[in-house]
């Protein structure tokens, strides 16, 4: 696997300390290759981030908000040890419904750049919604994620299958229109043929 992008922004930049955060998985979902081969990136990086004397902090971010509890049928502690028999055993385990309050409390942060509009509020710049009908979007939870992130670790790197990439430029969006001028956060995306491509925010 081919990280030499990042090897190059974490030598420029020298982060202490770091989060991987993989295989995110929703509570009705049966885990896959899919999954596993998220866990392998990321047990493969954090061994080389380890070699360069980085503190990494290996994440588990699981969807228990959109899925309501009748669906629920992950084994929690089985995809545990499952990532861990992949070589990525989570440190920080995090649900998403944890995230709704304090993603509601960014909404203080944003009314200037809020509009409503039939039950559902909008990031004026680009529309992106952030509250349906008195829920929050996974825009607005993942920026909340992303906000507790870099409050505790210096870089936060994310892998995801490349499906994500429109949603994560969305939060960046969400993440900027907070104030963040900075964003150490890196984006690793992968396709169903396992290629793998790297997004670097600065």
């Amino acid at each position: 696997m081919d990280f030499s992008e990042i090897h190059r922004w974490v030598d420029k930049h020298q982060p202490r300390s770091v989060c991987v955060e993989v295989a995110h998985i929703y509570m009705n979902e049966t885990p896959g290759e899919e999954h596993d081969f998220s866990a392998q990136i990321g047990a493969s990086l954090t061994e080389q981030l380890e070699e360069k004397d980085c503190l990494v902090s290996k994440m588990l971010f699981i969807d228990n908000y959109n899925p309501g509890p009748d669906e629920f049928r992950l084994d929690v502690d089985g995809f545990i040890v499952r990532l861990d028999q992949r070589g990525f055993e989570p440190d920080i385990v995090t649900f998403e419904t944890a995230l709704e309050l304090p993603a509601r409390n960014l909404l203080l942060s944003l009314n200037d750049n809020m509009r409503k509009h039939e039950g559902r509020v909008f990031l004026n710049q680009r529309s992106i919604l952030l509250i349906d009908h008195e829920r929050p979007t996974c825009n607005l939870l993942d920026a909340a994620l992303y906000v507790a992130k870099l409050s505790m670790f210096e870089l936060a790197i994310t892998v995801l299958p490349s499906s994500y990439k429109s949603q994560q430029a969305s939060v960046r969006r969400v993440l900027r229109a907070l104030g963040y001028s900075h964003l150490p956060i890196i984006n690793i995306y992968f396709d169903e043929s396992r290629q793998i491509t790297i997004g670097i925010q600065s």
